[in-house]
């Protein structure tokens, strides 16, 4: 990068970003309607779907920090799913006149850009045959 376009650039970052005294500039109001879909999608890639159902029993929250008593289970698609959607997933929807929106589980700020989530696996006999890098695209219709 030449130093004209170093100068650009930092000025630029100076110009958007939040200071002690103010927030970073912006429109003044949110902009609903060129919001982004609320996850990227990498198009080609293949899609291993998920599903995300709500399992009866296991560990209670306390149980956790337990010293004895936890036995680990095998990871599978299902508990997969599950632990993504409740830590990467949306966590309802609001709605103000013609305007909705998405909550998260894990808030952004108020920033609009997409939760990201990888999970790297090695291979999995029966489920996944090779190891790999996955991203993960969480979509809750219903909530």
């Amino acid at each position: 990068m030449d130093e004209q376009h170093e100068v650009i650039v930092f000025h630029y970052h100076e110009e958007t970003k939040h200071h002690f005294q103010r927030y970073a500039r912006s429109l003044g109001y949110p902009d609903w309607a060129n919001q982004p879909h609320p996850f990227r999608y990498y198009h080609g890639a293949p899609v291993i779907r998920l599903r995300h159902r709500k399992t009866e029993g296991g560990l209670k929250y306390d149980q956790l920090y337990a010293e004895t008593g936890n036995k680990g289970e095998p990871l599978t698609p299902d508990n997969l799913g599950e632990f993504l959607c409740y830590s990467l997933g949306l966590s309802a929807w609001k709605q103000y006149g013609s305007s909705r929106w998405s909550l998260r589980v894990n808030p952004s700020s108020g920033n609009l850009h997409p939760t990201e989530g990888y999970v790297i696996l090695g291979p999995m006999p029966g489920w996944q045959e090779q190891a790999g890098v996955y991203h993960s695209r969480i979509s809750i219709t219903s909530l």
